[in-house]
């Protein structure tokens, strides 16, 4: 684990994506990227422009895009999604500021790599990095979730995951403001909350059972990725439906397989994918590795009660610092006993 070590040394840990079934030229309409999306199971892809530059899109976009459409967070017209469906991509790749595309040699350190995902902030923040080889090809896109993966693999990382507490991430007071949605507000006010808040999922709370204890009762949670359902069943209107009748919505046209429902069932008494706060780090990122989600409620069984929100760029940033002075010292350690062992041969 040496972060000076080039990205390219690590890439062998990772499992391989084939990154061309997963770039879309400018032109193409945004509801044929989307059905490509869901088909194929991608959060993103990228979009080739013709001056050769390219672009993250992702759900965070068009969410932003409908957001801006509305008026306010309280109604949208069926004929302005309907529009926003068959915009170019090109139009709205990047439009939320969420991700940009700045290609990073390959021979990066790892360090550089950590500290661009790290280290941003507002629209200048980065939850991937397009790394390139010699030619400028693009041939991995690293996200935090890969550093998670990465740091699974070795000893240091994983010491320093399990010496630090989930419970950091308690925002209960919170929770209720600015990470959740009333379960009778609409689906509009929920993307709303989203693209200023800048997540991909907020839990749908009620406010009579969460009562002032701190933290909120979740009675489920949705996502910008929610939205692919609503454009392949091109029922626009339900962005004006309650929470609550959302919901209920999608449960009817989503068909339940058996990744599903292992996903409800995971779910638990907490109605949202959820690790208890007294847990630690490793704990933590280890069930979202496993959840295969970009975030993971964080529960506190005292009061059950959801009591915040984590995402792979949060422990990134929680451990960086330390990361890299454990890095920085087992450097200097291994350089002072190669030259120890110089001295000890003496001049040849």
């Amino acid at each position: 684990w040496d972060l000076n070590q080039p990205i390219a040394a690590f890439l062998p840990l990772l499992d391989a994506r084939n990154l061309q079934e997963m770039v879309f030229l400018e032109d193409e309409p945004v509801s044929e990227v989307v059905r490509s999306m869901t088909c194929n199971h991608f959060r993103w892809v990228v979009v080739q422009f013709r001056s050769g530059r390219q672009e993250f899109f992702d759900y965070m976009d068009l969410c932003h895009e409908i957001v801006k459409k509305a008026d306010g967070h309280r109604r949208i017209a069926a004929c302005q999604v309907a529009q926003i469906c068959r915009m170019s991509v090109g139009v709205l790749a990047n439009c939320s500021g969420y991700s940009s595309f700045v290609p990073t040699s390959v021979m990066t350190p790892l360090k550089k790599i950590l500290e661009m995902l790290g280290r941003g902030e507002g629209r200048a923040v980065m939850h991937r990095i397009p790394l390139v080889d010699v030619n400028g090809e693009l041939i991995r896109v690293f996200s935090c979730i890969d550093f998670l993966k990465l740091a699974m693999c070795f000893d240091v990382p994983t010491a320093v995951l399990k010496s630090r507490e989930a419970r950091t991430f308690d925002r209960r007071n919170a929770v209720l403001q600015t990470l959740s949605v009333p379960n009778d507000k609409t689906v509009l006010h929920a993307l709303h909350i989203m693209d200023a808040e800048r997540l991909t999922i907020c839990a749908a709370t009620s406010l009579e059972l969460s009562g002032d204890l701190g933290g909120a009762v979740a009675v489920g949670v949705v996502a910008v990725a929610d939205l692919k359902l609503v454009l392949e069943t091109e029922q626009y209107h339900v962005l004006e439906y309650s929470i609550d009748e959302f919901l209920a919505w999608r449960k009817q046209v989503v068909t339940i397989d058996s990744a599903k429902l292992d996903r409800q069932r995971s779910l638990g008494r907490f109605n949202v994918v959820s690790c208890d706060r007294h847990e630690t780090l490793h704990v933590l990122a280890r069930q979202l590795l496993a959840s295969k989600l970009q975030r993971i409620f964080l529960s506190s069984h005292e009061i059950a009660r959801i009591v915040g929100l984590v995402s792979s760029r949060d422990i990134l940033i929680e451990v960086l610092d330390q990361l890299v002075q454990t890095s920085t010292l087992s450097s200097q350690v291994d350089r002072s006993l190669r030259d120890g062992v110089r001295g000890q041969k003496g001049p040849s």
